[in-house]
């Protein structure tokens, strides 16, 4: 037995030697350990080109291995050089090899914008292509290699929003985004919500959360009524000012049903007008083209609600914490600052930084665009504290606005909806109407949660 036994130990060390022959091992040792991704789990990697080939070493010189990757296949990473450009893999059949970052998805996370203070996650969506009236072109090829057209993962041919993970220089020259119809991807179904390179040029970038859809309640105190949509800024100017209605490509209807998952992406503010994607369901596609808005009609009549895009996941979070807040403040005013303080970093995970305005925070742990967020929260926790002491009618427009966004987001999370009032005998907000059942949230193809929410409804 002892002999059996020193025969396996001979035969796992002359096999640590062969691939150390071929494989250039750290201390010319296999690694016991994966690394760790930002989750604390074993860390996976994925291929997103379609010649990737294991190296022997990780420089640019080093020998190529007689293995070849397959696109989208998922391995394990031990180990990586200190400027993270080659990282040590094995796949699941037990073969190792270097590769470079190039090559791979390093994070399962999508890219983030560079907005430091809201770096929402990096989306894109690709416009239709209208050639002329009759003629609908919106099949979108995505490629295995980013300018090689010969190499296609796929096509799309119908509207969604995009997740961007990975930049990269084209064989022709042009940039190219790897993306996903999901913000993260699993190591076991990786190609499942990976799809592939697509030209940047043909992308619009979605740096935002904000979305609108016609305001069916002020529709005929409009002196125009229904809401047009134009292809340029200037013919929306035209209308405007002159009420010519040239290059139209949409318009309200007055009988329009509002689905849960369909808003108009805002990709540009100025001032009233706005750059939008208007999107429309077709019979087995969505056509999405680019256009031009006003938020008001020509007598300053509002005729645009706005929503915020969330996940199910960050709604239940957000209610978590205005139900904490909810709870203390109406015991604690002597110490409003420690009670945020911490109701922050029990409900969310994340601590509010010294000097950080309560709405700079919100913004940062939830996506929410701060310029909507009510004015009672655009303080310091020092600022709230002496307010609280010191204002009384702070106090009670802090407290009610707590109370009223806990009190809608509740409705949300049941799916039903309904408008509120103040009453000062229960200090509550309480329905004015039976709440009616509403159908807030909508599920993506890989089933996560999300909902517009109305900006009425933000804290």
């Amino acid at each position: 037995m002892k002999k059996q036994f020193i025969i396996l130990i001979l035969i796992i060390l002359s096999y640590e030697h062969a691939i150390a022959g071929i494989v250039q091992f750290p201390d010319n040792r296999i690694p016991e350990k994966p690394l760790i991704d930002f989750r604390g789990e074993m860390m996976h990697v994925t291929v997103v080109v379609s010649n990737a080939s294991f190296k022997g070493s990780p420089s640019r010189k080093g020998h190529v291995l007689n293995y070849k990757l397959n696109f989208l296949e998922t391995l394990t990473a031990y180990e990586r050089t200190k400027d993270k450009r080659y990282y040590l893999l094995k796949t699941n059949t037990g073969k190792w090899g270097w590769i470079k970052s190039d090559a791979i998805l390093t994070s399962s996370l999508c890219l983030k914008s560079e907005n430091k203070r809201n770096p929402v996650f990096l989306k894109v969506f690709i416009p239709s292509n209208m050639t002329d009236q009759s003629q609908l072109e919106s099949d979108i090829v995505f490629l295995k290699d980013p300018g090689r057209q010969n190499k296609k993962s796929g096509r799309l041919n119908t509207f969604k929003i995009l997740y961007v993970f990975k930049t990269a220089k084209g064989e022709d020259g042009k940039d190219y985004f790897f993306i996903g119809d999901s913000p993260t991807w699993e190591y076991d179904s990786s190609d499942k919500s990976l799809l592939g390179w697509i030209d940047r040029d043909k992308c619009i970038l979605w740096e935002n959360q904000v979305a609108v859809y016609y305001d069916k309640e002020t529709l005929e105190k409009r002196k125009r009524k229904a809401v047009p949509i134009f292809q340029k800024k200037e013919d929306l100017l035209n209308y405007l000012n002159y009420g010519f209605r040239k290059n139209l490509i949409a318009e309200e209807r007055k009988n329009d049903i509002i689905p849960p998952q369909t808003r108009f992406p805002v990709i540009e503010s100025k001032g009233d007008l706005l750059k939008i994607a208007w999107i429309k369901d077709l019979r087995d596609k969505q056509l999405c083209l680019i256009g031009w808005c006003s938020k008001e009609d020509i007598n300053g009549v509002n005729q645009l609600n706005h929503y915020c895009l969330i996940r199910r996941s960050k709604i239940d979070a957000l209610i978590g914490f205005m139900a904490m807040m909810n709870d203390l403040i109406k015991s604690n005013f002597n110490k409003i600052d420690k009670t945020i303080k911490s109701v922050c970093s029990k409900s969310t995970g994340y601590p509010i930084h010294n000097n950080e305005k309560l709405s700079d925070y919100l913004q940062r742990v939830f996506h929410f665009p701060s310029n909507h967020l009510s004015e009672s929260l655009r303080k310091t926790l020092h600022e709230i504290n002496s307010l609280f002491l010191t204002n009384k009618h702070y106090r009670i427009d802090f407290i009610k606005n707590i109370k009223k966004k806990y009190t809608l987001l509740h409705y949300v999370q049941e799916n039903k909806i309904t408008d509120v009032i103040w009453n000062d005998t229960t200090n509550k907000w309480i329905p004015q109407k039976r709440p009616k059942e509403k159908e807030w949230f909508f599920i993506n193809s890989n089933g996560y949660e999300f909902c517009w929410l109305p900006f009425e409804y933000l804290p």
